[in-house]
């Protein structure tokens, strides 16, 4: 678009007739589905079928892997304090997986760590630690 052509536009919405002619012309008619909810129109799904995105159909799934159950064994069955450096706040704890496999919740493959701990452990820190 030209400049010229920009101005042309312009000097025609300053005509009340062609305001009220467009306006006419384009009554009713959003783009958007949140302007349609403003005004109280029916929902945008409403008699469309939706896609089913539960479960194995969501993207985000996970394999069915519930973190909480293995927090449940790990704080049940084992000292409430980190396995490294014993910790004991248990705002700052987390259950790590030895084989880092989350579904194997096992309570040997279990381990409590706090965060610090466990983030080192995930960074191969320990390997640095022991070659000082």
């Amino acid at each position: 678009m030209t400049k010229n052509q920009s101005i042309a536009q312009k000097k025609n919405w300053e005509n009340p007739n062609y305001r009220k002619k467009m306006s006419a012309k384009h009554k009713g008619q959003h783009n958007s589905p949140a302007t349609e909810f403003k005004k109280g129109n029916p929902s945008f799904w409403k008699g469309k079928k939706r896609k089913n995105i539960s479960g194995e159909n969501n993207p985000l799934w996970k394999g069915g892997i519930n973190r909480s159950y293995s927090y449940k064994i790990a704080f049940e069955n084992l000292p409430i304090k980190c396995n490294r450096c014993g910790l004991s706040d248990i705002d700052k704890l987390q259950v790590h997986h030895k084989d880092k496999n989350p579904r194997n919740n096992k309570l040997e493959n279990l381990e409590i760590l706090c965060t610090l701990c466990h983030t080192h452990h995930h960074k191969n820190w320990e390997k640095r630690w022991k070659k000082e």
